[in-house]
């Protein structure tokens, strides 16, 4: 079980004054239990309770339709679960099954179900099938804080559908491949409302479908590579942060004892951002060293966006170039 709060009060001049108070309390707590050969179950529960005023904003005291302060709100969930998962064939195949009730004191409650079966069909082959519901309710952010905001949203939700095979050929390599068809509905993005300025809405029902194949080869003890590549069809002609086309590869090398070097390539093409701007398509070259100065001592140094790439995935903010940051990290 793991229980924890915390608690802000920030004062920032903004240039004026912002003050504002938060806090968070939660627990999440969960036991295995081993039924009978083979079959095994979690029993969980989670809770949290969100509460947090803006008292102050821009030197301005928090007044009835302030869109920049707001009054003590507060969002208590709570979420007891129950996941089971029986072997057959001598874990040869796997059947597994849940059940999650959602509770929430502002949009009653929800029960939400998952069914999955995991095989091995043969040496080195692992099948894999899924059906999920998915569910989320605003944040706090959405609701309440800014010009956006919006109090009357409703919670997101989805019903995904999915499909692995994969292929082990010991530690040379390793690929495997998805499919997916997810249906959802009240999906949550900002858009103009009725007055024209931006609003956090409830758009309608949407459906995603798609691929993603990765790779993962260790062609030396010192070395590793992994390589990925994603495809989205949407019926949104407006989904952010959803590229169309998405990849990744990856090299990990441990070049000395106390030297490791870890580059990454990342590109991205078909992300919408705004109507008004054409749809983003970019490449990122990162890279990360690290060094083993003491036993209980790490040097490292990251370096991203080496290319000075210029890019935006929320509009209004275009993202950095060249970034470097360095530092240390202790251990005992």
């Amino acid at each position: 079980m793991r229980v924890y709060y915390s608690y802000g009060n920030h004062f920032i001049a903004d240039p004026d004054y912002f003050h504002s108070l938060d806090d968070r309390f939660g627990v999440l707590a969960y036991q295995n239990v081993d039924l009978w050969k083979g079959a095994a179950a979690t029993f969980g529960f989670d809770f949290n309770r969100y509460t947090g005023e803006i008292p102050f904003s821009g030197g301005n005291a928090h007044h009835e339709g302030s869109m920049s302060t707001i009054d003590r709100k507060s969002i208590t969930e709570y979420s007891p679960y129950v996941t089971l998962a029986q072997e057959f064939l001598k874990g040869g195949l796997v059947l597994n099954a849940g059940l999650r009730m959602a509770n929430s004191d502002m949009f009653g409650t929800r029960w939400i179900p998952q069914f999955g079966i995991t095989g091995h069909p043969g040496s080195g082959w692992i099948l894999k099938a899924s059906a999920a519901e998915g569910y989320r309710n605003p944040s706090f952010r959405e609701l309440y804080l800014y010009m956006p905001a919006n109090p009357e949203l409703e919670p997101e939700s989805m019903v995904n559908y999915e499909v692995t095979v994969g292929k082990s050929f010991a530690q040379l390599l390793n690929i495997s491949l998805t499919g997916y068809h997810s249906h959802g509905s009240n999906l949550i993005q900002t858009a103009p409302g009725p007055t024209g300025q931006p609003l956090n809405q409830n758009t309608g029902s949407f459906t995603n479908k798609g691929i993603e194949v990765t790779a993962n080869s260790a062609p030396m003890d010192n070395l590793s590579l992994q390589a990925s590549y994603s495809y989205l069809h949407t019926t949104l002609t407006d989904l952010t942060g959803a590229p169309k086309h998405q990849y990744y590869l990856g090299v990990n090398w441990q070049a000395l004892p106390e030297l490791r070097v870890d580059a990454s390539l990342q590109g991205v093409a078909g992300l919408y951002v705004h109507e008004s701007m054409p749809h983003e398509n970019y490449a990122l070259l990162n890279l990360r060293l690290s060094y083993d100065l003491l036993d209980w001592m790490k040097l490292f140094i990251n370096m991203e966006n080496l290319t000075d790439t210029r890019y935006t995935i929320i509009y209004g903010y275009e993202m950095p170039g060249i970034t470097a940051t360095g530092g240390f990290r202790v251990h005992f």
